[in-house]
């Protein structure tokens, strides 16, 4: 006699049930209660700035939405001024503008630049890495 498929996986669900509930508590490691305990200590101690929006003042709040309208406000105007100075292609004309009065060896600089400084971002992000991960590995063994 088969059973349906529903009565099944509730056996199964009851089973598996049963056999987590048997099972002994553990503690979590020194490290990580210390850590979860330090990090709720210096939560409430964030200024209102840092901690998310709905927990600023309401000046702060209502500041914050009005320069962002603002800023959504502008950026549309500006695009909208953009548009009526280009042609009927603005990406084209763009382009045509731009490459009429850049001097090629300023784009080349600056291509140059961007590649240079984009380098020297992920070289200092993997140093950073490195270094804060070893701290944090030795620091986690000495305890």
């Amino acid at each position: 006699m088969n059973e349906s498929p529903d009565r099944e996986d509730a056996e199964l669900e009851r089973r598996v049930h049963r056999v987590l509930r048997a099972q002994p508590l553990r503690r979590a490691p020194v490290t990580l209660q210390q850590r979860v305990l330090d990090a709720l200590r210096t939560q409430p101690a964030l200024p209102w700035w840092r901690r998310s929006l709905l927990h600023w003042p309401r000046p702060a709040q209502a500041l914050f939405a009005l320069t962002a309208a603002g800023a959504a406000y502008l950026s549309t105007q500006v695009m909208g001024w953009c548009s009526m100075r280009l042609d009927a292609n603005p990406v084209t004309s763009l382009v045509q503008m731009l490459g009429h009065n850049i001097p090629t060896a300023w784009l080349y600089a600056a291509g140059f630049a961007i590649a240079t400084l984009y380098a020297a971002g992920l070289g200092l992000g993997a140093i950073a890495w490195r270094t804060l991960f070893t701290n944090r590995q030795s620091m986690d063994s000495n305890s």
